[in-house]
């Protein structure tokens, strides 16, 4: 990973949130999802597969809200981020289906393994 980008995710990320993240972005990515990254205040991405793209997208804020959706434009679902947590507690919240709940629990046993 380029140092501008990796550096932009740790300028407001502890360690632990930064490398959730990255295994957060690489799990969607590897899904074929694209990632919309909403901060609190607006689209900072939209509809994005550039890893580069979406970390240096992450945490401007306190919180940002991921979208998730196929190459088709097929909706998959929302996950919160709370930036200032532990790495486990990064996502805050996950939409009530089944692709994002389980899409939840492969991403925490990949930080629980760390």
């Amino acid at each position: 990973m380029k140092g501008n980008v990796m550096t932009k995710v740790l300028e407001y990320a502890n360690a632990d949130e930064a490398r959730a993240a990255r295994k957060l972005v690489k799990l969607a990515l590897a899904k074929g999802y694209l990632v919309t990254v909403y901060d609190g205040e607006e689209y900072t991405l939209e509809r994005s597969s550039d890893k580069n793209a979406i970390l240096a997208a992450l945490c401007t804020t306190g919180r940002d809200a991921l979208r998730f959706t196929t190459v088709d434009g097929e909706r998959v679902g929302v996950i919160g981020l709370v930036w200032g947590n532990s790495a486990e507690e990064l996502i805050s919240d996950c939409s009530d289906n089944r692709q994002t709940e389980a899409f939840y629990a492969e991403w925490l046993a990949l930080v629980q393994n760390t």
